[in-house]
Formats: structure tokens, sequence, C-alpha cells
């Protein structure tokens, strides 16, 4: 730490990585494979590859399973971080449930609802909350109503 400016972000290893798999926690409602180090993996049948993909760069890390022994691939992640990740799958799969569960609640309520369940007052890269609003219809827009009138 010695020489380190007030600008330098030192991140302190904490060691071993953990993983935990979310049930609905993608943006199709699969489960999503979430490292404790700020990654995340889509789960695919042998192994679980790096969700971050676009037009530009297609991450190539992998993680292997065995059991509950998680085993990561021979390439490195070619992209920054994300130390908030976790929490926010978490909060993409509980506003998704509680925007189907209060159907007459505004999709903005439901997330300011469901925010403080999931981050604390000491997270500081928090979420964009319009974005959650967006993902909440969305998921609205695909229940119908059945001939009775129910929802379904």
């Amino acid at each position: 730490m010695e020489g380190a400016r007030i600008t330098d972000i030192i991140i302190e290893d904490s060691g071993e990585v953990t993983y935990e798999v979310v049930e609905s926690g993608s943006n199709r409602g699969c489960k999503k494979l979430v490292s404790s180090d700020g990654f995340s993996f889509c789960v695919k049948s042998r192994k679980d590859q790096e969700s971050r993909r676009n037009k530009n760069m297609t991450c190539k890390a992998t993680v292997s399973q065995r059991d509950e022994l998680f085993i990561a691939g021979k390439f490195e992640h070619c992209h920054p971080a994300d130390s908030s990740l976790t929490k926010k799958v978490k909060l993409r799969k509980n506003v998704k449930q509680a925007g189907k569960e209060n159907i007459f609640t505004s999709a903005t309520k439901v997330v300011d609802l469901e925010l403080p369940r999931t981050f604390s007052g000491q997270d500081f890269n928090l979420v964009n909350t319009t974005s959650f609003a967006r993902v909440v219809n969305r998921t609205r827009a695909k229940i119908q109503i059945s001939s009775s009138g129910t929802y379904m």
C-alpha cells in the first residue's frame, strides 16, 4: 500500500472464489452461475460459459462443475468484474417475481420495494431503477388473461 495514490483503487483479494447458482437468474429465466469475484456464467450442460458477449468481444472464460466442486477453465476474463453482480442478479429475479404477484402495483414501486431488501446502505455500485422497471413491465407483458378473467 506504500506509494499508493488516493485515486488508486486497491482491491483486497479475499482468497477462495465461491460460486452460487441462482435459479431464474438469467434474462430468459434460466439458471445463472455467479462467482464471488464478480463474474457470471450461463449454465450449460457440461461447462458454464461466461455470459458477457457483444459484437466487439466474447469472454471465453469457463467454469466446469463436478458435483459441488467448481473448476475454472484455462481462459481468463477479458473484462472488469462487477463486485455487486450477485445482488443485481438476485434483484432481477426478485423484481420479476414481485411484478407477477403484484400486477396492479406500478413497476417503479415494485423496484423501490425490492431494492432495500437486496442492497444495503453501504453498497456503492447501485443499479439503474429504470432498467429494472422495464424488466417488470416486460415480465408482466408475458402474462396472459385466461377466458375466465383470471391471470395465468
